[in-house]
């Protein structure tokens, strides 16, 4: 991803400080990400360090060109002395950077950018040192590796657009070249593809003024010899021998080409940071030069490097950095060359790539064939939604369904449940069912370790051997005892126990019926749904259980209850609301499902399975009754009791395969003590017409990628590619709670590619045919 970050020192300088440092960062379309406000101390320091580098690399520049100097102090400079001085200044410039006042900024710079992204840094100054400076250097490049400085002024002006063209066009300028040979640069030029180069050798004012007038450029190229006045204001080039020019005597035919898509000057001469800035008067978009004098040598290796990446297709940021760091390999003979390099923009502009200046498909053509993309992902993804509509696509986009859930990262298990499992083993020394006399003193021992709630998953209508009598007065002595009933079976054998009061039945009985998927295709039917609560009045048949929540409910509620949670009650929209939490029904419509009814449910959002295989803690029902516990296990718990052993036939399919009964009603209370607790997404999704737009972006996707493949080949593989992003999107939204329609969408990525694609192959057979006949 491209980033931008603008770095405005407003009116600071490095002798009075910089107090008020404005840095933006915003993505390359202009959208902001952060503001950022710092300011930075005076560092007079760092401006003599920078004097010192300037006049020794000046010595070694003059002395690389064969120039004798009298002053014999100041000329017995070595490489040495040179390097020395270049690692002070930079240790002086991430000193300055790093000043406590400018700390916390530098942080959420690293917060806002990862390691991947394209940064264009943008240094924002009239300060003719700060713009000096090498801000390469900023250890914060270091750690992004796709990152480029660029000096900017601190005017904004609108960006101008270039005029695409059968070939790049470019007005290279050869000017004096007295002591430098400009001949390699127009090799580097004439060898560039797709570009149409007009070459001015040492011309006249007048001739150079009307080229500019006359032609839309795209590039402008100097070399020769330039200079830029004390002040940093002015920069004159030497355009031939007796004639010097400045950006002041070129301005209304600078203008006039900029105006007509001028995008790009490159002055490959020495110290043109002066004429940058006049440049950047004229809003031109971008501009390279370099900073100080520099070795002919060293600029036609730099323009070599840039001019290789760029006319490649790399952009013309990382172009400029790349070439500007090959130049270190001449250090040993060139010192500074790595740091001479420098980019000016207009930082309201994005730099093009090579191919953004070239002639592509008319403009109609463009929209055009947009269009009718557009068209066909929309027929598309309209007759796959009317598909899904009549119900024909739930059992594959339920499948799917399942096979994101069980590829989410596991969760740590839910220590507030513990799950007391009645196993094949206490069934052979217990007996099935378990008599009352066991389940009492089963809850008289559990009772003891003070748990905030118990719920038994067993029906207990009839009375099981002896003891039931304190089996019913284990639910008279404690509230927080919990029983089931099932309200989807006449069977009295599911009703609840008929000694219970009607306070009890209301509020110690829960329904524990799990509503399945009818899944035709396969004899499977899996849970994916809870059920919160129902209305008996609703049922056309009496059924014996009149209790209004569900076995999950009443557990959770019971347990939140401790912590001072108010009583389950439905919101202004009808949902049930517990602490801040509100449970939302789920629509006919929802998903993948195209026919739910009106109950009172909501997805399950299961925890993933960790390695234990379990989600919480469990314990044997011989451990607890023969006393083999450990208090932390059950103190301030959840406790749910269920059979586990194969008599009672309580397996439930589920997106992680086969699970008793009382493991899924532990999924639902820990989904709700999650919910309520922990802000843990619950599983939501978008309404109908947010699903048809998702599939209709992929539609498009599809088709233009059919537009964009030449190939059958490189077609498969992008969509390939394609839909293993739609993929991972669709499972990262699940981890989040979302559930995305990954199997519609997939359908119409590819079924608008094939429908593009064939078009595409058949209007091409039709023209060959038309040729040939």
């Amino acid at each position: 991803m491209s980033k931008l970050v603008i770095l405005n020192f407003g009116n600071g300088t490095l002798e009075e400080g910089c107090p008020a440092v404005t840095v933006r960062v915003e993505a390359e379309d202009r959208t902001p990400l952060a503001l950022l406000n710092g300011n930075l101390p005076p560092a007079s320091e760092l401006l003599e360090i920078y004097h010192r580098w300037q006049l020794l690399y000046l010595l070694l520049y003059d002395r690389f060109r064969g120039i004798e100097i009298d002053n014999g102090d100041i000329t017995n400079v070595s490489y040495g002395d040179f390097e020395e001085i270049s690692q002070e200044l930079k240790r002086q410039i991430n000193h300055w950077l790093d000043s406590e006042e400018f700390q916390h900024v530098k942080l959420q710079l690293f917060f806002s950018l990862a390691a991947n992204d394209e940064v264009r840094v943008i240094i924002q100054t009239e300060n003719e040192f700060l713009r000096k400076l090498p801000w390469h250097q900023w250890d914060f490049f270091g750690n992004y590796h796709r990152s480029e400085v660029v000096v900017s002024n601190l005017s904004i002006f609108q960006p101008q657009y270039p005029i695409r063209k059968a070939k790049v066009k470019i007005l290279a300028i050869l000017g004096d070249s007295t002591g430098i040979n400009v001949e390699e640069d127009r090799k580097l030029l004439e060898a560039l593809p797709n570009a149409e180069v007009e070459f001015l050798v040492k011309p006249k004012r007048k001739q150079l003024n009307d080229r500019l007038w006359e032609e839309g450029w795209d590039i402008l190229f100097f070399a020769g010899h330039s200079v830029t006045s004390e002040d940093g204001e002015t920069g004159h080039i030497y355009i031939n021998r007796q004639d010097r020019l400045s950006i002041a005597d070129l301005e209304y035919a600078l203008g006039k080409a900029i105006y007509r898509g001028l995008q790009l000057a490159i002055f490959n001469s020495c110290d043109g940071l002066g004429l940058a800035q006049e440049l950047a008067d004229l809003r031109i978009p971008q501009m390279v030069a370099m900073r100080e004098s520099v070795p002919d040598r060293v600029a036609q290796e730099f323009l070599k490097y840039f001019l290789n990446a760029f006319s490649a297709g790399q952009s013309f940021y990382l172009s400029v950095r790349d070439a500007r760091e090959q130049l270190q390999g001449l250090e040993n003979e060139l010192p500074g060359a790595s740091w001479l390099p420098v980019i000016c923009q207009n930082h309201t502009q994005i730099a093009p790539i090579w191919n953004d200046f070239l002639l592509d498909r008319p403009q109609w053509t463009w929209w055009k064939r947009f269009s009718l993309i557009c068209g066909c992902g929309a027929i598309a993804s309209g007759l796959i939604m009317g598909t899904r509509f009549l119900g024909v696509m739930q059992p594959v986009e339920l499948s799917a369904y399942d096979h994101l859930m069980r590829l989410r990262p596991a969760e740590q298990i839910d220590n507030r449940l513990l799950v007391v499992e009645v196993t094949e083993e206490d069934v052979k020394k217990y007996g099935y069912p378990l008599e009352d006399r066991t389940l009492t003193q089963l809850l008289q021992n559990l009772n003891n370790y003070k748990p905030r709630a118990i719920g038994v998953d067993m029906h207990r209508y009839r009375q099981r051997g002896e003891g039931r009598e304190d089996f019913i007065s284990q639910f008279d002595k404690h509230s927080n005892l919990f029983l089931v009933c099932a309200y989807g079976i006449e069977d009295r054998n599911y009703a609840p126990p008929p000694e219970f009061s009607p306070n009890q039945l209301k509020n110690q009985v829960g329904f524990s019926d799990l509503p399945i998927d009818d899944n035709p295709n396969e004899n499977i039917f899996p849970v994916r749904r809870q059920l919160l609560s129902h209305d008996s009045q609703l049922h056309n048949s009496p059924t014996p259980c009149q209790t209004p929540f569900s076995f999950s409910f009443h557990l959770a509620f019971r347990f939140l209850y401790e912590d001072a949670i108010d009583p389950p009650t439905p919101n202004e929209r009808g949902h049930w609301q517990l602490g801040k939490v509100a449970f939302k029904s789920l629509k006919n419509r929802t998903g993948g499902y195209q026919n739910l009814g009106e109950h009172n449910q909501i997805l399950l959002n299961y925890r993933s399975i960790p390695k234990s295989g379990q989600i919480s803690r469990k314990i044997t029902l011989r451990r607890v009754l023969e006393e083999e516990i450990d208090r932390q296990l059950i103190e301030g718990k959840a406790i749910l009791i269920g059979t586990t052993a194969a008599v009672a036939n309580d397996s439930l399919n589920t997106p992680y395969g086969s699970m008793s009964g009382v493991w899924v009603h532990a999924h639902m209370v820990s989904q709700m003590l999650s919910a309520a607790m922990e802000d843990r997404p619950l599983i939501w999704t978008l309404p109908q017409w947010g699903d048809a737009l998702f599939v209709l972006a992929w539609s498009v996707a599809g088709g233009f990628l059919a537009w964009r493949s030449r190939t059958l080949l490189f077609l498969l593989l992008t969509l390939s590619l394609a839909s293993i992003i739609l993929h991972q999107l669709c499972l990262v939204f699940l981890i989040y709670g979302g559930w995305m329609p990954l199997i519609p969408s997939g359908m119409a990525l590819w079924g608008t590619a094939i429908v593009v694609k064939g078009g595409s192959i058949a209007k091409r057979k039709l023209e060959l045919r038309g040729q040939f006949l």
